[in-house]
Protein backbone atom coordinates (compact mmCIF):
# COMPACT_ATOMS: atom_id res chain seq x y z
CA UNK A 1 0.00 0.00 0.00
CA UNK A 2 1.29 3.41 -0.90
CA UNK A 3 1.68 5.71 2.11
CA UNK A 4 3.69 8.50 0.46
CA UNK A 5 1.17 11.16 1.50
CA UNK A 6 1.29 10.10 5.15
CA UNK A 7 5.08 9.87 5.08
CA UNK A 8 5.39 13.42 3.68
CA UNK A 9 2.82 14.80 6.14
CA UNK A 10 4.59 13.07 9.05
CA UNK A 11 7.96 14.50 7.99
CA UNK A 12 6.48 18.01 7.81
CA UNK A 13 4.71 17.59 11.15
CA UNK A 14 7.91 16.27 12.76
CA UNK A 15 9.54 19.63 12.06
CA UNK A 16 6.75 21.43 13.94
CA UNK A 17 5.60 19.06 16.70
CA UNK A 18 7.76 16.77 18.88
CA UNK A 19 7.34 13.27 17.50
CA UNK A 20 5.31 14.57 14.55
CA UNK A 21 1.94 14.20 16.28
CA UNK A 22 0.24 15.89 19.19
CA UNK A 23 -0.92 12.75 20.98
CA UNK A 24 0.26 9.46 22.55
CA UNK A 25 1.02 8.29 19.03
CA UNK A 26 4.49 9.76 19.61
CA UNK A 27 5.47 6.24 20.60
CA UNK A 28 4.66 5.09 17.04
CA UNK A 29 8.28 5.57 16.00
CA UNK A 30 9.41 3.02 18.58
CA UNK A 31 7.53 0.27 16.73
CA UNK A 32 8.54 1.39 13.24
CA UNK A 33 6.56 2.82 10.39
CA UNK A 34 4.71 6.03 9.77
CA UNK A 35 1.30 6.79 11.26
CA UNK A 36 -1.45 7.28 8.69
CA UNK A 37 -2.80 10.81 8.33
CA UNK A 38 -6.57 10.66 8.25
CA UNK A 39 -8.40 12.75 5.67
CA UNK A 40 -11.97 11.98 6.77
CA UNK A 41 -14.41 9.39 8.02
CA UNK A 42 -17.28 7.92 6.04
CA UNK A 43 -19.71 5.76 7.98
CA UNK A 44 -17.71 3.06 9.70
CA UNK A 45 -14.57 3.68 7.65
CA UNK A 46 -11.66 6.06 7.80
CA UNK A 47 -9.94 7.34 4.68
CA UNK A 48 -6.34 8.48 4.87
CA UNK A 49 -4.69 11.07 2.63
CA UNK A 50 -3.19 8.32 0.47
CA UNK A 51 -6.40 6.91 -0.98
CA UNK A 52 -9.82 5.35 -0.54
CA UNK A 53 -10.15 1.83 0.80
CA UNK A 54 -13.37 0.03 -0.05
CA UNK A 55 -14.25 -3.02 2.06
CA UNK A 56 -16.05 -5.97 0.48
CA UNK A 57 -17.34 -9.12 2.15
CA UNK A 58 -14.22 -11.15 1.34
CA UNK A 59 -11.68 -8.53 0.34
CA UNK A 60 -10.92 -4.87 -0.31
CA UNK A 61 -9.97 -2.33 -2.95
CA UNK A 62 -7.72 0.72 -2.74
CA UNK A 63 -8.06 3.67 -5.12
CA UNK A 64 -5.59 6.56 -5.07
CA UNK A 65 -4.09 9.16 -7.35
CA UNK A 66 -0.71 8.34 -8.85
CA UNK A 67 2.20 10.38 -7.52
CA UNK A 68 3.89 10.51 -10.92
CA UNK A 69 1.24 10.45 -13.66
CA UNK A 70 -2.31 11.80 -14.04
CA UNK A 71 -4.04 8.45 -13.45
CA UNK A 72 -5.80 6.57 -10.68
CA UNK A 73 -4.03 3.55 -9.21
CA UNK A 74 -6.13 0.63 -7.99
CA UNK A 75 -5.30 -2.46 -5.98
CA UNK A 76 -7.55 -5.37 -5.05
CA UNK A 77 -7.27 -8.28 -2.64
CA UNK A 78 -9.69 -11.08 -1.92
CA UNK A 79 -9.88 -14.61 -0.62
CA UNK A 80 -9.95 -15.83 -4.23
CA UNK A 81 -9.00 -14.54 -7.66
CA UNK A 82 -12.55 -14.54 -9.11
CA UNK A 83 -13.80 -12.28 -6.31
CA UNK A 84 -10.84 -9.93 -6.76
CA UNK A 85 -11.70 -9.63 -10.46
CA UNK A 86 -15.35 -8.95 -9.55
CA UNK A 87 -14.25 -6.18 -7.16
CA UNK A 88 -11.94 -4.72 -9.81
CA UNK A 89 -14.77 -4.58 -12.34
CA UNK A 90 -17.16 -3.00 -9.81
CA UNK A 91 -14.67 -0.27 -8.83
CA UNK A 92 -13.68 0.43 -12.44
CA UNK A 93 -17.36 0.87 -13.35
CA UNK A 94 -17.76 3.37 -10.49
CA UNK A 95 -14.68 5.26 -11.69
CA UNK A 96 -16.05 5.42 -15.24
CA UNK A 97 -19.43 6.67 -13.93
CA UNK A 98 -17.73 9.34 -11.83
CA UNK A 99 -15.53 10.40 -14.76
CA UNK A 100 -18.65 11.03 -16.82
CA UNK A 101 -19.95 13.41 -14.14
CA UNK A 102 -16.83 15.58 -13.96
Amino acid sequence: MNTNGSIKAFQEASELIPGGVNSPVRAFSSVGGTPPFIDRGEGGYIIDIDGIRVEFENGWALVRASNTTPVLVTRFESTNEDEALHYENAINNLILQAKGNI
